[in-house]
């Protein structure tokens, strides 16, 4: 009997949860591979998805990339080059923010966009439960003014949007503005979509209650500088808001390139930009920016967890 089955076994669900999650933060159930490994990873991942979406998921799961480590400053200019090195030896290419699309049969997503398309019941579930947790978290008062930093699908900004909250959503993606646009319409709700990377937040006039990245804060490989920009467009008491981010506290680094499958998938394909945080890096930074941050987490998905931050006293 594995350690994993004998605790399925004896221990109660809810423990269960937790314990699983220690082991997985930990390392156990996941395999460290070396970085020349992981185009035959990627193609055993591709083979999974032949049998469904789910598995697909769970092999790329499976694995982490070992990457060279940085130098030891998470805040110098050195740290950040170290990873846009790393990057181009992953892709072959120089990042660019332009890289950050996502192509896709418009209309055949509008209807039935992720995570439903994916017909997966664990991942639509684990969808749906992250964002509610997400809503519930905010505890927006009725009408707030909300703005969304990459929405991707849409499904956050829509919600908040049938909830009468004034949305606007910015995405890089003009795919996505336009699905934005047509789901909104079917649903008969106002949205305002803005077409743009994240540092167009500069050019907005408007300010609002809350700003909120959901599953998106984790693509900016200059956070640091796009964590300056929020406070000048959020109203007296607003909230930043970030949720689904990809924090581990046992990363061997404090951000960087984040070395699971999943995320070197989606380097290695797509070109985009895929970090991870140290949870202690992460509050030490929004604190030392003026904030103070309220964490929140259901225990269900780690996609649920969400940080509620407001401005220092």
């Amino acid at each position: 009997m594995t350690i994993i089955s004998a605790l399925k076994r004896y221990f109660p669900i809810r423990l269960k949860r937790t314990i699983r999650r220690l082991l997985a933060s930990l390392g156990f159930g996941y395999r460290w591979v070396s970085a020349d490994q992981i185009q035959t990873k990627l193609a055993q991942a591709e083979r999974a998805r032949c049998v469904s979406e789910i598995d697909f998921v769970r092999e790329l799961g499976s694995f982490l990339i070992s990457l060279p480590l940085p130098p030891p400053d998470p805040y110098s200019d050195e740290y950040k080059q170290h990873w846009l090195s790393v990057y181009q030896s992953l892709t072959k290419n120089a990042y660019d923010v332009s890289r950050e699309g996502n192509k896709f049969d418009l209309q055949k997503l509008i209807k039935k966009p992720f995570p439903y398309d994916t017909e997966s019941s664990e991942i639509v579930g684990n969808q749906l439960i992250a964002i509610g947790s997400l809503i519930k978290a905010m505890q927006l008062q009725p009408k707030a003014s909300v703005l969304e930093l990459g929405p991707g699908w849409g499904n956050t900004s829509l919600a908040l949007a049938q909830m009468g909250h004034v949305v606007t959503a910015l995405d890089i993606e003009s795919r996505y503005i336009e699905l934005l646009k047509a789901r909104a319409a079917m649903l008969e709700v106002p949205l305002q979509v803005i077409h743009g990377e994240f540092f167009k937040i500069r050019e907005i006039a408007e300010s609002f209650d809350a700003i909120l990245f959901y599953e998106s804060f984790h693509h900016c490989i200059d956070h640091l500088a796009l964590l300056d920009e929020i406070p000048a467009k959020l109203r007296p008491g607003g909230k930043l808001i970030l949720a689904g981010e990809t924090v581990n506290e046992n990363m061997p680094y404090d951000w960087g390139l984040n070395p699971s499958g999943e995320a070197i998938y989606q380097i290695v394909t797509n070109g985009w930009m895929e970090l991870t945080f140290r949870e202690s890096y992460l509050l030490k930074t929004l604190r030392q920016k003026g904030w103070d941050v309220k964490k929140f987490d259901s225990s269900q998905t780690a996609a649920a967890i969400v940080y509620i931050c407001t401005r220092a006293n």
